[in-house]
């Protein structure tokens, strides 16, 4: 029997050094660390959607890049297209100006990725009454009110609008 003895011991040692490449073989194991946020770029949207302008006026696009988890991922280049650019176009900073009346489809592109928004020109109506309407307008603010054709029309001008009294006349 006192063969047996060095067998157990060395049975025992083995048994020790798997354990302790084991972990000890208790519970306390340490998850790995979630992976990093993904940088990829899943959707482009831009704000405002939609814009309604007259010739001349200037409104800024703003786009946003996200994740397809719907984080937000900032520090990428913005690439700004107007799909016509005969009624608006579109600074590399995305401000858009307004050219002549119509629509125009306004593209923001990042990693591939593209937004849109859409800006409506609108016509200036100008139409001869027919009559003279003239009123004295100070800071207050007023409003003038006329009727030509069947049509009413109206110009209201809002309190603080003008510093010192200003003569409005519609024709």
């Amino acid at each position: 029997m006192p063969a047996i003895r060095p067998m157990r011991q060395w049975t025992l040692a083995v048994f020790s050094l798997f354990l302790a490449a084991c972990g000890g073989g208790g519970t306390d194991v340490t998850p790995p660390p979630p992976p990093p946020p993904s940088s990829a770029v899943a959707t482009v949207s831009v704000g405002p959607a939609t814009a309604s302008l007259f010739p001349g006026d200037t409104v800024r696009l703003t786009a946003t890049a996200m994740s397809a988890s719907g984080a937000v991922i900032t520090g990428k280049a913005v690439a700004w297209t107007s799909g016509s650019t005969s009624v608006a176009t579109i600074s590399d900073a995305g401000l858009v100006t307004a050219v002549t009346p119509g629509t125009a489809v306004l593209s923001a592109a990042i990693d591939g990725r593209t937004g849109a928004a859409t800006a409506t020109v609108q016509s200036v109506i100008a139409e001869d009454l027919g009559h003279q309407v003239s009123k004295q307008v100070g800071p207050g603010g007023d409003s003038l009110k006329t009727t030509s054709g069947g049509l009413s029309y109206a110009l209201v001008i809002p309190e603080g609008a003008v510093k010192s009294p200003l003569q409005i006349t519609l024709t």
